[in-house]
């Protein structure tokens, strides 16, 4: 067989690439480095000699026939893609590898064959540019890849060829899902991918859910949504610029249930007990029983008053009358005692930050049999505590006090609605614990007199009860329904919780204790007093700046004290249980555990945690209050109008509350007509409802 031609003259079979493969051509005529050819598709064209591949050869007598010249090419393009089909890459780069960095086609082909002719190095040539895992081709060489290139290159490869396979069938699999979910329909299962298919459309959408603006540097996700529903959207690109587009695609797989919480998911708030491991919570109870068989023993009779669901009690109270005063006793739960700050434990206890009360149900900050077995103020059971024993006058006037570690066992965990009857005379008081309830709530009134006289403002409203039932479906029924009134009972325990702040965060400032400090700026006192209704709420907070955590000891304006930290909830939040472990440390070492300038270094991260979780909290109930006006709406035909009341006027916007769900929103001014006027009685029509988006809009107003 002829050989390489070193320059391709008239007669010369060359190869030039074309759609990404070696094309044969036979030229015809050369002029000034311009080529004029004819390719084995029958095409003439023109071409610059700097676009052959550096192989060219071999040469024949210039021919006159067409037939001639397609044949011989054709019989080079079958010898060519036969040698190249036998070609080892892999022995040939193994062989190279690490002698030289680039090689051209004639002397590499000289490993393969003693003389290789022009098909022998166009054969290898095609092998070689096929495989770019090992060799790139820079004319007129190719460079060998290193062992390391070629690994990197094979994991590239093997991930570009998975996001390929991932893309052609999660495509139409994400089109069928987001037609079912517009239907309300459930997929066949021959409408499901494969198992390991379906395991990574499933990673990237629960990945997705909880972080929908997480990098995408293969533009995976954009290429999977990409024009999703066009034809049901206003817009081309409105389903793929949904954010809540993953969770929707989720729900209607079936991987996430209907009114999933996917703000738990985004906060990295975990659910269940897996978030803590089995070593350290052994190492806790070990802990916690070692400290707790050292402590001196509470004689007082205690009691704690909670809703009736309640497992988490953190806090109890007792009071006994003595010679013309008051022993008054205010006991908190102590985690911090056997607690270990900066464990794994206490960074996953950190991240949650606070327990979430939710109308599907509690998740407690710690893990929950910890918090229950070992902690909550259990009637019964010793638990360790760290209380203030008071001495008081008839005026709640405090005559000494100290914070104390102790082991307690509560009397009676009392509910609410028994508080509330012995309170309200409805029953008579028994044990002498619940005999104490009606002093206490006695001294409860002094304090809070106080506190208003230091410009104190008080609301009180009971939260209306959510509760979440199926239906025969198993779809999810909001029901609503007004709040019990405990308002004495709450009253009780508030003000007896706000004393134990203020008193400790006291004591803890006149000994050098850092502190975290809820503070306020101080108002002129002219909103003092205490506000029921929602007009009254607003009016009353309206211009005052939310409180703020700062190490700084200065006044909280709202609850009208000079100063106040939060200590009363360690069960319940992390701040409380930082707070705690710096008396704690103080009373057992001497000392607090953290300087000023670490618990400084440690506010913003704790802070920014505790505002993420709250805002879960107040999302997810305004969630479910949607998700009751969207069922009512539906129930009753569409035609509804709600009771409400104008709250306030902003620019163009009038603000509202809806009495039931107990929901406030804003609409626009030209829907009120003449009626704009806080406190006038209203109802309103309310448009589609979006509870996912937070979306519900004002259609029309009407005098109630």
């Amino acid at each position: 067989m002829a050989g390489l031609a070193s320059f391709p003259g008239s007669g010369c079979v060359v190869e030039f690439m074309q759609g990404n493969q070696p094309l044969q051509a036979w030229v015809l005529e050369e002029r000034e480095a311009q080529l004029r050819l004819y390719t084995v598709h029958k095409r003439e064209l023109k071409l610059s000699a700097s676009r052959l591949l550096p192989w060219s050869g071999p040469v024949y007598a210039q021919m006159s026939s067409r037939a001639d010249m397609q044949s011989r090419l054709e019989e080079h393009r079958a010898r060519r893609s036969e040698l190249a089909a036998g070609v080892d890459v892999q022995a040939l780069w193994e062989l190279v590898q690490g002698e030289e960095a680039r090689g051209e086609a004639f002397w590499l082909a000289g490993f393969l064959w003693p003389d290789p002719d022009a098909d022998q190095v166009a054969a290898l040539g095609q092998a070689l540019l096929a495989r770019k895992t090992h060799f790139r081709f820079s004319p007129p060489f190719f460079d060998i890849f290193t062992a390391l290139q070629v690994e990197q290159r094979l994991e590239r490869q093997a991930r570009e060829e998975r996001q390929q396979g991932l893309l052609r069938a999660g495509a139409e699999f994400f089109r069928k899902l987001h037609e079912a979910a517009g239907k309300k329909l459930t997929l066949a299962a021959e409408d499901l991918p494969s198992p390991e298919m379906a395991e990574n459309l499933r990673n990237l959408l629960l990945s997705r859910i909880a972080d929908p603006e997480a990098h995408d540097p293969d533009n995976l996700w954009k290429m999977l949504v990409k024009g999703l529903g066009e034809r049901r959207a206003q817009t081309p690109s409105a389903a793929e610029d949904d954010p809540h587009l993953p969770l929707r695609l989720a729900v209607s797989w079936g991987i996430r249930p209907e009114h999933h919480n996917y703000m738990l998911d985004q906060a990295g708030y975990a659910v269940g007990e897996d978030w803590a491991d089995a070593e350290s919570l052994s190492r806790l109870r070990r802990e916690t029983g070692d400290r707790l068989a050292f402590l001196p023993e509470t004689p007082e009779d205690l009691v704690s008053i909670d809703p009736a669901s309640t497992r988490d009690w953190d806090d109890a109270l007792g009071v006994k009358a003595g010679n013309g005063h008051y022993t008054l006793t205010i006991a908190i739960a102590c985690p911090a005692l056997p607690w270990s700050f900066g464990s794994a434990l206490d960074k996953s206890v950190l991240r949650r930050a606070s327990s979430l009360y939710l109308p599907e149900g509690d998740l407690c900050m710690l893990p929950e049999a910890i918090c229950r077995d070992l902690f909550s103020l259990e009637a019964g059971e010793d638990r360790p505590a760290l209380l203030l024993r008071l001495r008081i006058d008839e005026r709640m006037n405090i005559l000494d006090f100290a914070p104390i570690l102790s082991r307690v066992r509560l009397r009676s965990n009392i509910a609410l609605a028994g508080s509330e009857a012995v309170l309200a005379d409805e029953v008579v008081a028994g044990e002498d614990g619940e005999a104490g309830l009606k002093t206490l709530y006695r001294l409860a009134l002094i304090l809070r007199q106080k506190r208003l006289s230091n410009g104190a403002i008080i609301t009180e409203r009971e939260d209306q009860e959510i509760s979440l039932e199926k239906d025969g479906q198993g779809s999810v029924v909001v029901r609503i329904s007004p709040g019990r009134d405990y308002g004495r009972s709450h009253t009780l325990v508030g003000e007896f919780m706000i004393l134990y702040n203020a008193l400790l965060a006291e004591w803890g400032r006149e000994r050098g204790i850092p502190l975290i400090y809820r503070v306020q700026t101080a108002s002129s006192g002219e909103h003092s007093g205490v506000w029921g209704t929602p007009l009254e709420i607003s009016r009353a907070l309206h211009g005052l700046p939310p409180a703020k955590l700062s190490v700084e000891p200065r006044p909280h304006a709202t609850v009208g004290l000079p100063l106040y930290s939060s200590f009363t909830s360690p069960l319940r939040r992390y701040l409380d249980l930082l707070n705690q472990g710096q008396i704690v440390h103080y009373l057992t070492e001497g000392r607090p555990r953290l300087t000023r300038e670490e618990l400084s270094a440690l506010l913003p991260l704790v802070g920014s945690r505790l505002e993420s979780v709250n805002q879960i909290q107040r999302f997810r109930t305004r969630y479910w209050k949607l998700v009751y006006l969207q069922q009512e709406q539906k129930r009753q035909g569409g035609q509804v109008y709600w009771p409400a009341s104008i709250i306030d006027e902003i620019g163009n916007q009038v603000g509202i509350h809806l009495d039931l769900p107990d929901l406030y929103l804003r609409g626009q001014r030209a829907l009120f007509g003449e009626r704009v006027q806080p406190g006038v009685r209203i109802r309103v029509r309310l448009g589609k409802i979006n509870p996912l988006r937070n979306d519900l809009q004002i259609m029309e107003v009407t005098e109630e």
